[in-house]
């Protein structure tokens, strides 16, 4: 598959389907559907085909400073235990929504080695 929006030695290790929890307002967030595209230097996030439009999120590995599980959920009710929260060394959260998010987090923490 051609992937939109990747340098020119980047390569796709790990693809999976999920969805982004993206905050709209204080406590307030919106659920995208999509596809994560783990690659060796970053996270992609595609809300749509990852060969036809760019990417809503990109978390290159070197920008993150902490891997955390979470619940998701609808308004103020968190209780799907897929979740991961990623944090930028800059203070930006991301909240990501994956089955088997352990492989996921494993995956990502073996980058930041």
């Amino acid at each position: 598959m051609t992937v939109m929006g990747l340098n020119e030695n980047e390569k796709v290790e790990l693809e999976v389907s999920g969805d982004y929890w993206q905050k709209v307002v204080l406590f307030v967030e919106q659920q995208k559907s999509g596809k994560f595209l783990f690659t060796n230097e970053r996270i992609l996030f595609y809300w749509g085909k990852p060969e036809k439009v760019t990417p809503l999120i990109s978390i290159p590995y070197s920008d993150i400073g902490k891997v955390e599980k979470v619940s998701v959920g609808p308004a103020f009710i968190k209780f799907i235990p897929t979740g991961i929260n990623i944090t930028t060394r800059n203070g930006v959260v991301y909240k990501l929504s994956v089955l088997k998010r352990d492989k996921y987090i494993d995956f990502i923490n073996e980058k930041l080695k």
